[in-house]
């Protein structure tokens, strides 16, 4: 008698697992539709890599992203993974504030250059 109980037990959660998975999927599925239709120019997008640009075209399975300096870069739709709403980040919000307090030149993270300095001999 207890090995069918176990075996029952054993079905039961077999079944509750496939039942969650599939409503995980469902779900996922939704998002990557609503995403979809609402990739259209002038959106703010997030990639999943974490790149936050404004989508300028659409073309098939190809996306442009316009960065906050105007560059524009490709990526597939599958590297969106949400569009948001502009955000201002923590500095950016209070810019003004942190120009008039710093000493630092005032640069933004995206505009540095990508090459580190040599180091001299």
């Amino acid at each position: 008698m207890p090995s069918y109980f176990l075996w029952i037990m054993l079905i039961g959660m077999l079944l509750m697992m496939w039942f969650v998975s599939r409503r995980q999927r469902a779900m996922q599925e939704e998002q990557r539709r609503r995403t979809e239709k609402g990739l259209i120019p002038g959106s703010w997008v997030r990639t999943i890599g974490g790149f936050y640009g404004t989508v300028v075209e659409v073309d098939g399975d190809v996306v442009t992203l316009a960065t906050p300096l105007g560059d524009e870069t490709l990526w597939s739709k599958r590297a969106i993974a949400a569009i948001e709403e502009p955000l201002r980040l923590g500095w950016a919000a209070h810019e003004d504030t942190w120009r008039a307090t710093s000493s630092r030149p005032t640069t933004r993270p995206w505009s540095r250059s990508r090459t580190r300095p040599t180091r001299g001999p």
